[in-house]
């Protein structure tokens, strides 16, 4: 969208759903695992909970939203964008659950502000990195063979770092349900 040509509607329109839509999901992802983890047994059982529903996502992105967007099936080409961006971004968050509140929060700032450091790294078609990279960092095509071809639209370690930083601010909200359930009990 070029954004000296377009209306006023439409470019609030669009940076509305940039700035809410995916931002809005990935924070009460964050937020309600960490929630999910105060009400049952910890750790353990919200990194199986976040593993499970990011395969899912993964899968519906694969499956369903792919058809949405296709209406082919089988396809001839798999789009790989936003559900299945916060689908990995879950996985990732379930493997680093376990790190102190304060790594977390640093984490995720240190994704955030540095993963534009890797706009440069580039490798050609040939190497082993190119499929890891187009996934994570990319927009790009990719192909094996003659039959599957797969463009990936969304880049995934930025929202690794958002959904780490989500989930820390979690004792937020858990504290103050704590602290009027509490206020309520006395009175």
């Amino acid at each position: 969208m070029d954004i000296f040509a377009a209306s006023p509607g439409l470019f609030c329109n669009r940076m509305l759903a940039h700035l809410i839509s995916v931002h809005l999901c990935l924070f009460l992802s964050g937020l309600s695992s960490y929630l999910y983890g105060e009400k049952h047994n910890g750790s353990k059982d919200t990194t199986q909970f976040l593993l499970k529903r990011g395969i899912f996502l993964i899968i519906l992105e694969l499956t369903l939203v792919n058809f949405a967007w296709t209406f082919q099936f089988p396809p001839s080409v798999i789009y790989f964008q936003v559900i299945g961006a916060i689908g990995l971004s879950m996985i990732a968050l379930s493997l680093l659950i376990f790190l102190p509140r304060w790594v977390l929060i640093g984490l995720g700032f240190l994704i955030i502000c540095t993963h534009n450091l890797l706009d440069g790294v580039h490798f050609n078609f040939e190497s082993p990195m190119y499929i890891p990279r187009a996934i994570l960092h990319d927009r790009n095509w990719f192909s094996l063979g003659e039959i599957f071809k797969m463009r990936t639209s969304y880049p995934v370690p930025p929202w690794i770092g958002v959904i780490c930083l989500d989930y820390a601010v979690g004792p937020w909200f858990g504290g103050e349900r704590i602290r009027v359930n509490t206020l309520a009990s006395t009175l």
